[in-house]
């Protein structure tokens, strides 16, 4: 008996202890014909005092730790469902109702065509039959069947036996008739006959060991077939036809390794006996075949044969070994194939630094191999791919002359050709700062006049064009400001003579920086106006006609004639300077604006605006009214209209218009005023900002209500 059933055998023999555990349980309960639900450990022990049966339809759940006792000559019949649910450390057990009972006492279990039936760790001892199936399955776990008549006994069903103990029976361990069983890491020890298969069954046994039995293991008659698998027995075999067979099957295990020792993955195993069939396999990424079943000896009535020795060939990548091996029960074989088939082990570091232009040096030393010579026949092979470059050498260095992350292959090959690859990656750091190429900027300009500014650079780091930075400092003894960006539109406030500095930044913070001034002066004085004196003189002459014919008509028509041309000149050169006409015109078009509301819509600064207002003033194109805290500009030509709550002129017509019209059209309301409509649309908004007037959309036209008081009269 190998090693293996001998464990097994005092493990399954320690089920038999429990039964001398004392029963912990409750009250007793008598229970005697049809019985189901549930058998609890609080109502143990249960006594069977006459037969007892589980209706077909119905259903007996055993809890684990129930003790069960049947009075002479009862049994308890399944029809239904059974399952009996122990543990390994509280089973169920079934047990004759006396102080001194021999086998056969009670009938036992018995189920006929059931539904279900589940032993798991049973003790059934005593009985004129452990458990008997006649048709149906039933599954047997953990469970032990002694000190019977028979231990079970299977008739035209299948029953599946696993880690059972079945001992000392009187007759047959195990009867089978036209049954299929199917018997796993088990131990039949004591019984008169082990087993007895008759009338067509077939068992296979496997793992299991037989001990001790009195005339014999195994007992085969009308055509049986038993397999034993890995089975000890001591060859106890009794034929009672020349129909029935006996396979006595064992387990190889193969492993299959290089020239060197290491495991050979995908190997081709093939397994021939002495002539008769063969096997085959292919080993697993451990270099192993775990189990083969092969076939031992064959005997029957007539007689046995032998199938050892086995020839084990092992095949891989056109290597081949081959030798020969006995198997009884259990064995294992390891098969070397004549070829080093392993490849090596790279080993590199994943992730590198370095900075651009400074030597690296890449390391393989750790790489390893079962070759023992490998440190001095392998080779080494680093390349990167996106820069065409392969380097050789257990240690090889190279410069990276520009920054970014660079992508490296490691290959290690041994001296048989097998080879590995790693990868690995590469920063290379950015230490150089850009180089500026250009600073382009005017030669001078005036106060509030918009100047352009642009510079170029360029940097050995790819990432630059798209995440580099220009800052611009512009800065005139204690004013400075900053802009950002390759390209800046600037309006000086202050005449004299700027610093301006460029700085280029790369995304990893080196920096660049250029100087230039530049020389911003004050807007040249207006012109004088042209003298009025030839307009007057002209004027008086045809004055003194327009008396000579002694009419008032002809005067004002000298005067209407004359005296507009010469305003009309004097405008035309006040207004020639281009800012200053933007804002001349953006007052008329906006009467009644003040500072701020020019400043924001004409992107001015201040000192550019306060300027040319004053220049406005001074030459009576524009005038001031202050209306509280507010300062509104008018042309002269436009009369301001009274206070009306502190609203813009604009917005009190609106208002008027509203109150006479309401729900006016914001197209119909701007025709009415004589303004664009943009200019209506921003002045009503203004207004509902101060909850005087509601807007509402009707289809694709916005429509005005008043909702605050009336604007005044003008």
């Amino acid at each position: 008996m190998d090693q293996r059933a001998a464990l097994l055998a005092l493990a399954v023999l320690g089920i038999t202890a429990l039964a001398a555990l004392p029963t912990k349980g409750g009250t007793p309960t008598y229970v005697q014909s049809e019985v189901y639900g549930i058998w609890t450990i609080d109502r143990s022990p249960y006594f069977l005092v006459d037969n007892v049966t589980v209706p077909a339809g119905k259903a007996l759940r055993i809890d684990a730790g129930v003790e069960v006792r049947a009075d002479r000559g009862v049994g308890l019949q399944i029809l239904g469902s059974l399952t009996v649910n122990g543990t390994a450390d509280a089973p169920v057990r079934f047990t004759a109702n006396a102080t001194a009972a021999s086998p056969g006492f009670w009938v036992g279990l018995w189920a006929t065509n059931a539904t279900l039936v589940v032993l798991d760790h049973a003790l059934v001892d005593d009985a004129e039959t452990g458990f008997a199936l006649v048709g149906g399955s039933a599954s047997i776990t953990g469970s032990s069947f002694t000190s019977n008549v028979h231990g079970l006994k299977v008739e035209i069903g299948s029953a599946t036996i696993a880690e059972t103990l079945v001992s000392g029976n009187t007759m047959a361990g195990v009867y089978a008739r036209g049954a299929s069983l199917s018997i796993r890491s088990s131990l039949f020890s004591g019984d008169y006959v082990g087993m007895t298969v008759a009338a067509a069954s077939h068992a296979l046994v496997e793992n299991t060991t037989f001990l001790a039995s009195s005339i014999g293991d195994l007992t085969l008659d009308t055509g049986s077939f038993v397999e034993l698998r890995a089975s000890a027995q001591q060859g106890k075999v009794k034929f009672l036809d020349a129909a029935s067979r006996l396979d006595v099957e064992g387990i190889l295990a193969v492993s299959v390794t290089d020239a060197f020792g290491s495991p050979v993955a995908g190997a081709r195993v093939l397994v021939e006996d002495n002539g008769t069939s063969n096997a085959t396999a292919e080993t697993n990424h451990e270099g192993l075949v775990p189990g083969l079943v092969l076939l031992e000896r064959q005997n029957t009535s007539a007689g046995g044969i032998d199938f050892n020795p086995f020839t084990v060939t092992a095949t891989a990548r056109g290597f081949r070994r081959t030798e020969s091996v006995t198997v009884s029960g259990a064995a294992n074989i390891t098969l070397a194939v004549p070829a080093d088939l392993t490849p090596p082990k790279p080993n590199a570091d994943a992730f590198l630094t370095v900075d651009e232009g400074t030597p690296l040096w890449f390391d393989a030393s750790a790489s390893t191999d079962n070759d023992p010579t490998f440190a001095t026949t392998g080779t080494f092979r680093w390349a990167f791919p996106d820069l065409g470059v392969a380097l050789s050498g257990v240690r090889a260095t190279y410069t990276f002359a520009t920054p970014g992350t660079y992508e490296g292959v490691l290959t290690v090959t041994d001296a048989a050709g097998n080879g590995a690859d790693v990868a690995f990656s590469v920063l290379v750091r950015d230490t150089k700062p850009p180089t500026i190429t250009a600073v382009d900027l005017p030669d001078g300009g005036l106060v509030g006049e918009t100047l352009a500014f642009h510079a170029n650079a360029t940097d050995d780091d790819r990432a630059f064009a798209l995440k580099g930075s220009f800052v611009w400092r512009f800065a005139l003894g204690s004013d400075a400001f900053e802009r950002t960006g390759a390209s800046v539109e600037i309006a000086f406030e202050r005449p004299g003579l700027w610093a301006v500095t460029v700085v280029a930044t790369d995304p990893t913070g080196n920096a660049a920086s250029a100087s230039r001034t530049i020389s911003i002066t004050a807007p040249p004085a207006p012109p004088a106006p042209p003298s009025a004196w030839p307009y007057v003189g002209g004027a008086a002459a045809l004055l003194a006609a327009a008396i000579g014919l002694a009419t008032e008509r002809g005067k004002l028509g000298l005067l209407t004639l004359f005296l507009p041309l010469y305003t009309r000149l004097r405008d035309e050169e006040v207004l020639d300077q281009f800012t200053r006409g933007q804002i001349y015109g953006y007052i008329r078009v906006h009467p009644g604006d003040t500072y701020t509301d020019i400043k924001r819509n004409l992107s001015l600064n201040n000192g550019t605006l306060t300027y040319h207002l004053d220049v406005l003033e001074r030459e009576r194109l524009v005038r001031a009214v202050n209306r509280g805290s507010r300062k509104m500009f008018y042309t002269m030509e436009v009369r301001p209209a009274e206070d009306g709550g502190g609203l813009h002129e604009i917005q009190q017509r609106i208002l008027r218009v509203l109150g006479e019209a309401p729900g006016a059209a914001v197209p119909d309301l701007a025709a009415v005023l004589g303004i664009s409509r943009q200019l209506a649309l921003y002045h009503l908004r203004l207004l509902v900002s101060q909850d005087l007037v509601r807007l509402e959309r009707r289809g694709l036209r916005l429509i005005a209500f008043a909702t605050g008081p009336p604007a005044p009269p003008p």
